[in-house]
Order: structure tokens, then C-alpha cells, then sequence
């Protein structure tokens, strides 16, 4: 017997512009780790290639 296709709806009693702003927060909140993490790796990755570039003109 095939199960009935679920059907969901939800209310939101905030304004659309409110909305907006909490689901961003929330995206935020959630990604800011990931994000931290990336931007300390690439700031990491930038200063060794510096480096290693102030090394070679020294030679």
C-alpha cells in the first residue's frame, strides 16, 4: 500500500522583512565557525606565501 504523500504547511506570524533577518541570523549563527575557520586558514595561507616570497628576495 503506497503512503500518502505528507503535506506540510507552516504559519509564520512575522512580517516577510523579519523573516528575512532571522533566517540570515540563523544562517550566520550556524556557519560562523566554518567561517572563522576558513578565514584563519586563508589568512594562514596568505602570510606563508608571503613569507617564503620576503625569503626568495633576500637570496
Amino acid at each position: 500500500m503506497d503512503k500518502p504523500k505528507l503535506n506540510f504547511r507552516f504559519h509564520n506570524p512575522n512580517s516577510e522583512e523579519n523573516f528575512v533577518r532571522l533566517l540570515i541570523s540563523v544562517c550566520m549563527e550556524t556557519c560562523k565557525v566554518k567561517a572563522d575557520e576558513a578565514i584563519s586558514a586563508d589568512l594562514l595561507n596568505k602570510n606563508e606565501e608571503t613569507a617564503a616570497t620576503d625569503a626568495d628576495k633576500k637570496e
